[in-house]
């Protein structure tokens, strides 16, 4: 699969676009193809991480900025992981 392809399925997922929606969207037919599955799979999960790492490192330098909203939000999310 072309690097240009992986790099569409990375951004709608981003966007948060389901593999299905992805599908239709840039018109791939991959039932019978579990390699393509794998890595339209792949892309869409690399998408989804890069765009809550921006995400999160944004809200990282708001809580460092003193935004109290920020700072609660987070708290609240890295004990509710540490918890688990």
């Amino acid at each position: 699969m072309e690097d240009n392809l992986l790099d569409k399925i990375e951004g709608l997922a981003g966007r948060g676009l389901t593999e299905q929606q992805i599908k239709s969207i840039l018109k791939l037919n991959c039932d019978n193809d579990k390699e393509l599955t794998n890595q339209i799979r792949k892309s869409i999960r690399r998408g989804k991480a890069l765009v809550i790492a921006d995400l999160t490192n944004e809200l990282y330098k708001k809580a460092k900025k003193g935004d109290i909203r920020a700072i609660t939000y987070m708290l609240d999310n890295l004990n509710n992981k540490e918890g688990k």
